[in-house]
């Protein structure tokens, strides 16, 4: 699974470029999760699986009785993942 929410960013005085945004942009997450109404859960479950790369989310108020707090990402048998350029228990405001 690919989850990619990343905004660039452009910084001032620096020359855009449309082929390649990156070269003049910081990435920030753009797409929010937010668990305030979700009940008992996590913001994602991903499990028995491998080769996910989640990045540019802002994940927050996801709430689980078992620890009082909750899993902004919850992974369970997964192996060669990256999790990069995410607010986890943050606002957009990071």
């Amino acid at each position: 699974i690919t989850i990619d929410g990343s905004i660039p960013e452009h910084r001032s005085g620096i020359p855009g470029s449309v082929k390649n945004p990156e070269v003049n942009a910081t990435l920030r997450p753009g797409i929010e999760l937010n668990g305030a109404n979700a009940g008992v859960s996590s913001g994602l479950n991903l499990q028995n699986s491998s080769g996910h790369l989640i990045r540019g989310l802002i994940i927050n108020r996801f709430f689980s009785p078992a620890n009082g707090s909750g899993d902004g990402i919850h992974f369970e048998n997964v192996s060669n993942s990256v999790i990069e350029g995410n607010y986890i228990g943050l606002d957009a405001t990071g």
